[in-house]
């Protein structure tokens, strides 16, 4: 089985959805197909182009645009990542013709569907795998009504669709007039690599001994980066004996930094941990809060919260209280996790000292085995591949 995926996040990108991508191409290799990508250079978080040549065994990777500048501004750094990245598919394939009994893309960006649909023969399977709805995020009512109309056009073009929330599907469902019978939902699975002794890389950021409430991963608007600072800075405020940290990088992490070196912010800024560090950054976090952008639950689901929740992490959701990322940590119970739906009221600081208070009470260990269960059942990576590698 010959499967192309196309998306322009990738290996070595280590976040998100460029994680996601690789660890479901591995997977498909394991299964048996062989594999070619048509990607970026990495390009996640920070917006700045790192040239790459790095292969994985049993794929090909293709990549484009180490020549690219983005802006600092969200809304015209995702424009040009539109055009260019389409760009580049549509000139790849009328050059190379890649063959392919299954092609795979990924969502967003979502104009790259039409250069697909435009050089890829018809016959060939298309499955498209959403993991934001842009006509959901979109804040500028005027991009929120072009976003619409390519996602209705992109996500039209694809023999099926897997969503990873059951709300972000019945919201594309309404929105789009999809298929039912083209649309399943499976959660972000597991990539986290198998864990193995913390190690001591992060042992001088996150000592032992002290409590550490963590943001780690890509800072973006979804993530409302000015009302996550200023919740940990007031949880510090609050708490001297909290430390607070963010591991990040790009635009809105060093605005932020910046910021808290103006103020004398106890918050402490750190930059992304390596995937060999992610077990250690796990185990040293007593707490990760996750936060989600007001009114845009149906458009994405936290890809991380599968990982958080198998290594036992305690995680404080700031989202929608109707949101799926919610739903799914009440699903899991006991420690596991917590949610509140504004940054900054004196409920959320309440329900933040409460949950601190449960966690402080059990151990890693028992709320790893108390799921073992619950994530086996919700975030397997095996039904994925089927929907890709199953015969017509």
């Amino acid at each position: 089985m010959r499967v192309v995926i196309f998306s322009p996040f990738f290996f070595p990108e280590e976040i998100s959805t460029g994680r996601y991508n690789t660890a479901l191409a591995r997977e498909l290799v394991q299964g048996g197909a062989t594999v070619e990508v048509f990607a970026s250079h990495p390009v996640y978080p920070s917006w700045h182009p790192r040239r790459s040549a790095d292969q994985l065994p049993g794929m090909h990777i293709n990549r484009g645009g180490a020549w690219m500048r983005y802006p600092v501004q969200q809304a015209l750094r995702r424009i040009l990542l539109e055009v260019w990245f389409a760009s580049h598919v549509a000139l790849s394939l009328l050059l190379k013709r890649p063959r392919a009994d299954r092609i795979v893309v990924i969502f967003p960006p979502v104009l790259l569907a039409l250069a697909i649909r435009c050089f890829m023969p018809g016959r060939i399977p298309r499955i498209g795998i959403v993991h934001d709805l842009q006509g959901v995020m979109a804040r500028n009512g005027l991009v929120r009504s072009i976003a619409r109309w390519m996602e209705r056009r992109a996500l039209g073009s694809c023999d099926k669709l897997v969503f990873l929330s059951n709300s972000m599907a019945r919201r594309a469902t309404s929105l789009y007039g999809l298929a039912s019978s083209s649309v399943v939902v499976h959660y972000p699975f597991l990539t986290l690599l198998p864990a193995c002794a913390p190690g001591h890389l992060l042992e001088n950021e996150l000592p032992e001994g002290a409590i550490h409430v963590v943001y780690s991963g890509a800072l973006g608007e979804k993530q409302e980066p000015e009302r996550l600072f200023g919740f940990m800075s007031e949880l510090v405020a609050r708490n001297p004996s909290l430390r607070c940290h963010i591991f990040s990088d790009g635009p809105h992490f060093e605005r932020l930094r910046a910021n808290a070196n103006l103020t004398g912010s106890r918050v402490e800024f750190h930059g992304l941990v390596p995937e060999r560090a992610l077990a250690e950054l796990y185990a040293r976090s007593t707490i990760q809060v996750v936060p989600q952008a007001r009114g845009t639950g149906d458009g994405a689901l936290p890809s991380k919260l599968p990982n958080l929740i198998a290594a036992g992490v305690p995680v404080f959701l700031i989202c929608d209280e109707d949101s799926e990322a919610a739903a799914l940590v009440r699903q899991a119970a006991g420690s596991v996790g917590c949610s509140a739906d504004v940054f900054d009221s004196p409920e959320t600081f309440r329900l933040f000292d409460g949950f601190l208070d449960a966690v402080l009470h059990q151990s890693r260990a028992s709320r790893i085995q108390s799921q073992r269960d619950f994530v086996r059942r919700m975030f397997g990576v095996a039904a994925v591949v089927e929907e890709i590698l199953k015969p017509n």
